[in-house]
C-alpha cells in the first residue's frame, strides 16, 4: 500500500520512469524512521555524476567535507563510538575585521600582545582537548595552528560546516552547539557508532552513522544540477505523502475516481432538495469533475466523452473508475494500484471550500 501510494504521487513527476525505484526507497526509509518521525532528520544530498538509478540512502548523516588546512591529511579516516564536540567559535588567529587601533611605546609590548594572542588560542585548545572529544566541529572557521594541534591529539576536526548540517548533527548524535570554550563540559558531546570518510563521485564526504535519534540521508545521482533539485523537490511529495500514509492507513482512488464517487453523492443528495440548496450542491458536485477534466486536458484527451461515461458509471453503480491517461479511457483505479491517502484529499476538499466561503461571504458583505 505504501509503495502504491508513493508510486502514485511521483508518477506526474520529472522521475516517473523510476517511480517505482524511489518509492521503495521512501517506503524503506518510513519504515526505518517510524510513524513520528521528524522531517528535518531527513536530508538530501544531490552529487553530480552518474544516473538516478545510481541513488540510495544511508541510515546516518552525511556532510560535505569541509574545507581543511595542513595536517589534515594526519588526522584518522575511520573512528568508532567517537565523542562529537559541536562549536560556534572561530579557531584561527587572523586579523580583524573592522578598523582597529593599539598604541604601543615599546617594541616589547608587541611581542607580548602576539604572545596573549597565541596564549588565549592556546587554552580554548586546550579546553577542547580536555573535554575528551575526538571529534570537533564548528560552524566558523578552524584555521591551520589549530588543525595541526588537533591532528597531534588524534582529534578529527572541520570548520565552516552548514548550519543546517550542525542543527542536524545536534539533533541525531545528542550534541549541543557551544559558544563559548569556557562553557565546555562532557555533558554537552554527542556520540554515534561509526564517523568515517568517504568518496562519492568526484566529491568526500563524511558519513556519521548509528546516531542515537533515528537520521537518514538521501544520496541522488544525476547528470546536471537542475535534476537533481528537481528530484529533491519530487522526493519531498513522495515523502510527504508516505507519512500520512504511515499514520492514517486509509486510500482512496486516484484519478479522478474520489472527486466523481462524491460528486455522484452529492448530486444524488441535492435531488431530494428543493430551491437554492439544490442549484448549490449541484454547482459544488460539477466542481469536483474539474480534477478529471483537467487530467484529460493535460493527457490531450477528449474530456467531454471521458467524463461523460464517468458520471453515467459512477451513477449506475458504486465503483472507482478514473481517468487512464496512457490508454485514454477509464480504468479501476483500485485495481491498478493508483491509491493516495485520505488525509490528502480530506484536507483539499476542506480548505477549497473554506475558502469559497470566505470569498462567498466577502462578496456578500460588499
Amino acid at each position: 500500500m505504501l509503495i502504491s501510494c508513493c508510486a502514485t504521487s511521483l508518477n506526474s513527476k520529472l522521475i516517473s520512469g523510476k517511480r517505482h525505484i524511489f518509492s521503495e526507497m521512501i517506503v524503506d526509509i518510513g519504515l526505518f524512521m517510524g510513524s513520528e518521525f521528524d522531517l528535518n532528520m531527513i536530508s538530501v544530498k544531490g552529487i553530480l555524476g552518474g544516473n538516478l538509478t545510481d541513488s540510495f540512502f544511508l541510515k546516518g548523516i552525511i556532510i560535505k567535507k569541509p574545507f581543511s588546512y595542513a595536517g589534515y591529511e594526519k588526522q584518522k579516516k575511520k573512528v568508532y563510538y567517537p565523542i562529537i564536540l559541536l562549536l560556534d567559535i572561530e579557531l584561527e588567529i587572523k586579523t580583524e575585521k573592522d578598523q582597529s587601533e593599539t598604541k604601543i611605546t615599546k617594541i616589547g609590548d608587541f611581542k607580548v600582545m602576539i604572545d596573549v594572542e597565541w596564549s588565549i588560542m592556546y587554552e580554548k585548545l586546550d579546553k577542547i582537548s580536555q573535554s575528551g572529544a575526538k571529534v570537533v566541529f564548528s560552524k566558523k572557521s578552524i584555521g591551520d595552528l589549530a588543525t595541526q594541534y588537533f591532528s597531534e591529539r588524534e582529534i578529527i576536526c572541520g570548520g565552516r560546516i552548514f548550519t543546517d548540517d550542525l542543527s542536524r548533527i545536534s539533533k541525531g548524535t545528542g550534541a549541543q552547539i557551544i559558544s563559548s570554550c569556557f562553557s565546555i563540559n562532557p555533558e554537552y558531546c554527542g556520540k554515534c557508532k561509526i564517523l568515517e570518510e568517504k568518496q562519492i563521485g568526484n566529491e568526500r564526504f563524511i558519513v556519521l552513522a548509528g546516531c542515537p535519534t533515528e537520521a537518514v540521508t538521501i544520496v541522488i545521482r544525476g547528470g546536471n544540477r537542475k535534476l537533481l533539485d528537481e528530484t529533491k523537490r519530487c522526493l519531498n511529495d513522495g515523502i510527504m505523502v508516505m507519512k500520512r500514509v504511515i499514520k492514517n492507513r486509509k486510500i482512496v482512488g486516484g484519478a479522478g475516481s474520489i472527486e466523481m464517487k462524491i460528486s455522484s453523492k452529492i448530486n444524488k443528495y441535492a435531488r431530494n432538495l428543493l430551491g437554492a440548496e439544490r442549484l448549490i450542491l449541484s454547482k459544488f458536485a460539477k466542481s469536483f469533475e474539474i480534477i478529471p477534466k483537467t487530467l484529460c486536458e493535460n493527457a490531450g484527451i477528449d474530456f467531454l466523452s471521458i467524463v461523460s461515461c464517468l458520471k453515467s458509471k459512477h451513477c449506475e453503480n458504486d465503483c472507482w473508475l478514473g481517468v487512464d491517461i496512457e490508454k485514454g479511457a477509464i480504468f479501476d483505479t483500485i485495481e491498478n494500484f493508483i491509491w493516495e491517502p485520505i488525509n490528502v484529499k480530506i484536507n483539499s476538499i476542506q480548505a477549497a471550500t473554506e475558502v469559497v466561503s470566505i470569498l462567498s461571504t466577502i462578496g456578500s458583505s460588499l
